[in-house]
């Protein structure tokens, strides 16, 4: 199953899947999370006047260990990830 940008154009939200859209520095081993990573909002942050951030848990390949997957929270802003509908399948 490939996740599927959603048509809505609602916000983001706590509980979204996300896929990321570029790179980014992970907040546990100092590791690069690569674009493409999925996750999921777990927390959104809103001060009037200041851009929105968006907590986002992600897994992702251990490139240390075989079949191995690291779990990393990183704070993001919208740019940096695009919400998807994984219930969607591509044909």
């Amino acid at each position: 199953m490939t996740p599927i940008e959603s048509a809505s154009s609602a916000p983001p939200k706590e509980g979204d899947s996300v896929q990321l859209i570029v790179p980014v520095e992970g907040d546990c081993g100092g590791r690069i999370i690569p674009s493409g990573t999925s996750g999921w909002i777990v927390e959104h942050y809103h001060k009037d006047g200041i851009e929105d951030m968006y907590a986002v848990d992600v897994w992702m390949p251990d490139p240390d260990n075989a079949g191995e997957r690291i779990f990393d929270n990183v704070l993001l802003r919208a740019s940096q990830f695009a919400v998807v509908d994984i219930a969607q399948k591509s044909t």
